[in-house]
């Protein structure tokens, strides 16, 4: 196949990882992941940023969901100092949108913004509703990766408001499931399971089963907070077992840690420190970063069961 064919791959391949047949098409792009490469630095080694961006955008969600993060960030700086910025002005934006993705999963907050506003005025430029309605969900949750809650909701709620007058069910399920971690966040917890709710049926509707994997976890953050150990147990075994089966890599580790904590609270601090060192693993791996908060609590709870154990029966465990 020629460079460009693996591009026509692409693009014609990404709308389809939002569908109930994603797994399948995951696995495909990973198959053809080296030749995708190999066109992506023909591309740059060309001088032709147009269909570096193309490529670099239309990779953007297979990154995401694989974690190929740090190569994401890579080859997206690439593409974008390749090309003009008064050029390809409606991909240009898509690429900066995942560019201020990548840096926002890996705690660059700094970066992400600088990202998400360049992309912003251009979707603004070109009066793309749906597109400026997701860039402002995105600076919602740089505000809240920056501990600015308030702000955080402020935006998520305008993207929600926007997402529904376009009859975006995507990006409407997409701002639920944020405000739903917010609300849990803040303490709201029956707000947070109604909003997690909302957005689990939406994303049965579509078939999407990446997002079904991500209601799940939340909901079970919902009942192991709500001391509803069962059925957060249950809750994280099933999103587990469908993050495992896309590939999904930081969905499986955020799942270690949720039943790592329940097996603290039920008297397993060794088993709660083995997945712990599991869920580390990845993260280091991956370069994947928490909200500040969530650092902070990760942190704490590592600190405990360390101090359940010893140190010597942690590190083993670990």
């Amino acid at each position: 196949m020629r460079h460009d064919d693996f591009l026509e791959l692409t693009e014609r391949t990404e709308p389809l990882l939002y569908e109930a047949d994603q797994a399948a098409w995951l696995d495909r792009l990973e198959r053809e992941h080296d030749n995708m490469r190999a066109a992506f630095d023909a591309y740059v080694s060309a001088g032709d940023g147009e269909r570096a961006l193309r490529l670099a955008a239309a990779l953007g969600r297979f990154w995401h969901m694989h974690g190929h993060l740090s190569e994401a960030r890579e080859r997206l700086a690439r593409a974008l100092s390749l090309s003009d910025p008064s050029a390809h002005a409606a991909v240009r934006a898509r690429a900066l949108d995942w560019a201020g993705t990548f840096a926002r999963y890996q705690g660059d907050y700094a970066n992400a913004r600088v990202h998400f506003e360049e992309a912003l005025a251009l979707h603004r430029a070109a009066r793309n509703e749906p597109a400026v309605a997701g860039t402002v969900h995105s600076l919602g949750l740089v505000a809240r990766g920056e501990g600015d809650d308030v702000a955080g909701r402020r935006l998520l709620e305008e993207a929600l408001g926007r997402l529904r007058d376009l009859g975006d069910i995507r990006g409407v399920h997409n701002a639920l499931h944020n405000l739903g971690d917010l609300a849990a966040d803040q303490g709201d917890l029956e707000a947070a399971r109604s909003l997690h709710e909302e957005a689990l049926a939406l994303r049965r509707e579509l078939g999407n089963q990446v997002g079904i994997a991500a209601s799940l976890l939340s909901l079970g953050h919902v009942a192991r907070t709500g001391r509803d150990r069962a059925k957060a147990r249950s809750l994280y075994t099933e999103s587990m077992a469908r993050f495992h089966d896309l590939g999904d890599e930081p969905g499986v580790a955020e799942c270690l840690e949720g039943l790592a904590r329940l097996d603290r609270s039920e008297g397993e601090p060794e088993r709660a420190a083995r997945l712990l060192g599991a869920a580390s693993a990845i993260n280091e791996r991956l370069a994947m970063a928490k909200w500040p908060a969530e650092q902070r609590v990760a942190a704490e709870l590592v600190a405990d069961v360390r101090c359940d154990l010893g140190d010597p029966a942690f590190d083993a465990a670990w």
